[in-house]
């Protein structure tokens, strides 16, 4: 990728908000598949079936976009300023969990991908 648009692309990602960018060519990633499938067999996904689905595509983002140059990957820090963990001490008291605490991060992410975009 073009050292002029990574750099613009870092600059605008931060002034968006994101916490953290890097980008890598499709080529970088060999161990994604095997990773993945190692993750879904031990059946860490959970109840969230769609990690299964197209699991080449998941795998092998050439698979996807076989054309595609560069993989951008964004990070978004979604805890709270306090220390969740402060709460535990006082049993007394319910627990919410750290992301059902502030707006659903789906929402918050594509708006912020949009404005990259």
């Amino acid at each position: 990728m073009n050292e002029n648009l990574k750099n613009l692309l870092l600059e605008k990602s931060h002034e968006i908000g994101f916490s953290m960018m890097r980008i890598c060519a499709p080529s970088d990633i060999p161990r994604a598949a095997s990773k993945l499938n190692s993750f879904l067999k031990k059946n860490h996904h959970g109840s969230m079936n769609w990690m299964a689905e197209r699991i080449e595509w998941r795998g092998n983002p050439a698979s996807l976009w076989p054309d595609a140059k560069s993989i951008i990957m964004l990070a978004d820090n979604y805890s709270p300023n306090h220390d969740p963990l402060h709460i535990l001490a006082h049993r007394n008291r319910g627990a919410i969990s750290v992301y059902a605490q502030n707006k659903d991060y789906h929402e918050v992410v594509k708006k912020k991908l949009k404005k990259l975009g």
